[in-house]
């Protein structure tokens, strides 16, 4: 995995799943490059609900001190996937960062219900409700200047 560029968004959250995959892919050898639309990401339902969105956290930098810290290679971006030109800027900074891009996680907008169920638990009319926008902008904008051959594959359906 060294020598590898990942791009990860929705790593704003220090309870989110950008954040663990981050470091995940940090721990395996890649550079990483983390994003999220807001510094300390977008509080999802569960958050607003117990009130526990942001309380402290540095977001995207301080999971940038964290990588690094780790001794790990890392650098925050923040923008808003769903729009065209924000998702083809981060995706042409990350790549020329280190010369490359590899790797596209795209966790932004993930939903998570109030109890933290599983995704299969969550209510289909609470979550996709809140954040449809990204889901159809987000992919898309993102994986089109990745693949310049056209050939994009994504595992969200």
């Amino acid at each position: 995995m060294s020598a590898r560029v990942a791009l990860v968004t929705g790593c704003g959250k220090r309870d989110g799943m950008g954040r663990a995959i981050a470091l995940t892919l940090s721990a395996a050898g890649a550079a990483v490059v983390v994003t999220d639309k807001r510094p300390s990401g977008v509080p999802n339902m569960r958050q607003e609900t117990v009130g526990a969105a942001g309380g402290g956290w540095g977001g995207v930098a301080a999971l940038v001190d964290e990588i690094t810290a780790a001794g790990g290679t890392a650098v925050s971006m923040l923008g808003d996937i769903a729009a065209e030109d924000d998702a083809r800027r981060i995706v042409d900074d990350a790549a020329g960062w280190r010369g490359r891009l590899d790797i596209l996680v795209n966790v932004a907008a993930a939903p998570q219900g109030p109890d933290r169920q599983d995704i299969e638990d969550v209510p289909v009319e609470g979550s996709p409700a809140r954040c449809p926008r990204t889901w159809r902008r987000g992919d898309h904008g993102q994986l089109r200047p990745t693949a310049p051959s056209g050939r994009t594959v994504s595992a969200r359906r």
